[in-house]
């Protein structure tokens, strides 16, 4: 079975984790890929998700919901991506957030954190990467995938 490994980025609100980046990492070709996502469609926020979304905006250097950003996909496509590669890949995350959304999008999937079952941990802080967005690299997927590829032995 092939690996990848999945790095997500969005905002944890009370009925929902919206992701707003994705990247993939598959150590065996060394092949990556990178999205931006539009926000999911009928999201309803309330003031205590508002405030949510305005604190990863204006404090974590987040990806703001209400951002467009150029060349985004609509987040349907974001299961159809993971769904497509589920079935012939064991899936590598990082924390319990991205654990827990990919176990809810994917049940039937091999998903593994490597945080829980390995040593391996994320520095405080990580480099910016060039993503197509300026934001802080604790908060961008591709960073913390390239902090990933650059530290982990696969």
């Amino acid at each position: 079975m092939k690996l990848v490994c999945v790095s997500v980025s969005g905002i944890n609100f009370a009925k929902q984790f919206a992701v707003r980046e994705l990247s993939l990492y598959f150590p065996q070709s060394g092949g990556r890929m990178h999205y931006f996502l539009e926000p999911p469609r009928g999201l309803k926020l309330d003031d205590a998700d508002k405030k949510t979304d305005a604190y990863t905006k204006r404090v974590l250097g987040g990806i703001s919901i209400y951002e467009r950003i150029p060349g985004s996909i609509a987040y349907s496509e974001l299961q159809n991506i993971l769904t497509k590669l589920a079935p012939n890949h064991r899936m590598l995350c990082i924390g319990h957030v991205t654990l827990r959304f990919l176990e809810e999008l994917l049940p039937y999937a091999a998903v593994q954190d490597i945080q829980r079952s390995t040593a391996f941990k994320y520095p405080k802080t990580l480099p910016r990467m060039d993503c197509g967005y300026r934001h802080e690299g604790r908060y961008c997927s591709l960073a913390k995938l390239r902090y990933l590829k650059d530290n982990y032995n696969f």
